[in-house]
């Protein structure tokens, strides 16, 4: 693997979430960092050891926990976790891996028949963030920065897009409508954001859930690797998200 960007930045940025230095994402052994009063518990890993963050009831839960199983973050039994030190008050682990992006492998272009547009944040921009079928491409809310599109007779097909809400590093989603999926959209749009960003002197990255394939797929072909999981405890009844 060559280049990839924005990988100190990426983990100045893990280090300022997790109240840790940068050196302790790198050690082979737990740690567990306190942050705030209200219950809370995020986990992340990087190849090496836990790195985690507990605030109210679960600190001490996690901090025992954590002692009887010093073991790597891939060996950490989450399910155990989980049912030992969130269940008890009202949560649950949701995971997501993030991807930097390192601009390797082909070229991608729309196929015929669509027009590719580039828009900038502003009321046009906001109004596509409006359009819910676009959800994961688009947030909403006045963080998003920029998108790319796919469209046929004017109309968005396909989009691209990414917010700011974590300073210089961008994070970048997609969203095809059903029946224009399977034509290379997702793949195309993206890499072409992702030199968007860089132009910017920003810092792409790609967020998903390991049981959405098809996501991860779009990630690889695009030029994205996985750098790092995240763990982060919410309510049992919070929907799953795509």
């Amino acid at each position: 693997m060559g280049t990839v960007y924005g990988g100190e930045q990426a983990r100045e940025w893990l280090a300022s979430n997790y109240g840790c230095g940068v050196r302790d994402l790198s050690a082979d052994s737990a740690r567990l960092y306190r942050t705030g009063e209200g219950d809370s518990f995020q986990l992340l890993a990087m190849g090496g050891g836990p790195v985690a963050a507990a605030g109210g009831r679960v600190y001490e839960r996690a901090a025992a926990f954590l002692r009887e199983h010093p073991v790597s973050a891939a060996e950490l039994p989450l399910f155990e976790l989980e049912e030992r030190c969130l269940r008890p008050f009202g949560l649950k682990l949701s995971e997501c891996v993030r991807y930097l992006y390192t601009g390797e492998g082909e070229q991608l272009s729309l196929p015929p028949g669509f027009t590719c547009r580039l828009t900038e944040r502003g009321p046009e921009l906001d109004a596509l963030a409006s359009d819910r079928r676009f959800r994961n491409a688009l947030g909403g809310g006045g963080i998003d920065v920029l998108a790319r599109g796919a469209y046929v007779d004017g109309r968005p097909v396909s989009l691209a897009g990414a917010d700011d809400r974590s300073g210089s590093l961008w994070q970048v989603g997609v969203d095809t409508l059903p029946d224009y999926r399977h034509r290379g959209l997702s793949a195309a749009l993206t890499r072409q954001l992702a030199e968007d960003i860089l132009e910017r002197g920003a810092i792409p990255y790609y967020t998903t859930w390991t049981r959405n394939l098809y996501s991860a797929r779009t990630a690889l072909k695009s030029g994205f690797v996985p750098c790092w999981v995240e763990y982060e405890a919410v309510p049992v009844n919070k929907p799953e998200k795509e």
